[in-house]
């Protein structure tokens, strides 16, 4: 759909079938999604996805990071806010790259000060299986940065396996070493 966005927008109704298989991404290639590759800039901003369904499996091979059923990366600077509302959307395409894979968003990770990103979740699933050949893999997001609140609220969850390296999540934030979690799997503490 979007390889970048900028600034504020809202996506409605859009259902994503297509296959994404990266062949040979740069080592750590990255920002790789269902929806949205890469969000970043440093204004305030708000974007809504809103009833978006994702189907089409993400395969990032042995290299691929930030990857996301419908997010790869967002990145938000010190001199903006960014507000980020999903809203009634399903992930059932597989995820699969190196590092920093989720259901949803693969990384979600700001500068500076801390509540920069607010990520809200509002009756999300993902049931599709989530793996990272290394480390940092979610359900719903894979990497969670200390600038970045989120909220998960009515029924937001999460039903496939989540992998990272030969971890497989038992619980639903992810923990030292490999950060496999059912949920998000890393998160500040």
């Amino acid at each position: 759909l979007a390889g970048r966005i900028n600034g504020s927008a809202t996506i409605e109704n859009i259902t994503n079938q297509a296959q994404l298989v990266i062949i040979n991404p740069a080592d750590n290639g990255n920002c790789y999604a269902g929806m949205i590759g890469f969000i970043a800039n440093n204004i305030t901003a708000t974007i809504n996805i809103v009833d978006c369904v994702n189907t089409g499996k993400i395969d990032g091979q042995t290299n691929g990071t930030k990857l996301g059923g419908f997010i790869g990366s967002i990145i938000w600077y010190t001199s903006g806010k960014l507000t980020l509302n999903i809203t009634n959307c399903d992930n059932a395409g597989q995820v699969t790259g190196k590092s920093y894979v989720g259901g949803v968003i693969g990384s979600v990770e700001g500068e500076a000060t801390l509540g920069l990103i607010k990520c809200t979740f509002i009756n999300c699933d993902n049931t599709a299986n989530i793996t990272a050949t290394t480390t940092y893999a979610g359900g719903i997001i894979g990497e969670v940065g200390t600038t970045t609140a989120v909220t998960l609220s009515n029924n937001t969850h999460y039903t496939g396996n989540v992998v990272a390296g030969s971890v497989t999540a038992t619980s639903e934030y992810g923990v030292a070493s490999t950060y496999a979690g059912k949920i998000i799997g890393q998160m500040p503490t």
